[in-house]
């Protein structure tokens, strides 16, 4: 009897048995001991007790990066503290971010976000300058 072969498909065609891998041998072998942990299956994330996150919004980053700003002025110590724990160069980093951001975002805002970033900037580079006045004089 002959055997009909599709040959479009591949039908009928044997297909090369895969090559074994030899066994490895006892000394290569890693001891049970030194073998990586098994990792367990990540949980889900659940909400909050509150419920689910908001959608992140632009405000947000803004007041991210403000607050970041701010922390580095200063701003939130104790006011008789002897270091104000001003550091100059990290706070004008983060107005520069926020000089990119309100750049970057010219005529895409709306009116709330524009005047929200605006006021975070005058108040950051006026605390600034006054952080800026304390470290010169100390």
């Amino acid at each position: 009897m002959v055997e009909s072969v599709d040959h479009r498909s591949g039908a009928g065609k044997r297909r090369p048995e895969p090559e074994k891998k030899p066994e490895p041998s006892q000394a290569q072998e890693t001891p049970k001991a030194e073998a990586a942990p098994e990792r367990e299956p990540r949980k889900e994330a659940r909400p909050g007790p509150s419920g689910p996150l908001p959608a992140p919004t632009f405000i947000e980053v803004t007041q991210m990066l403000f607050l970041q700003a701010m922390i580095a002025l200063g701003e939130g110590q104790e006011p008789d503290a002897a270091d104000s724990g001003a550091d100059l160069e990290m706070a004008k980093h983060h107005i520069g971010l926020l000089e990119l951001l309100q750049e970057k975002t010219k005529g895409n805002l709306g009116e709330m976000e524009s005047k929200y970033l605006s006021e975070c900037l005058h108040q950051t580079r006026l605390a600034f300058v006054a952080a800026a006045r304390i470290a010169s004089q100390a």
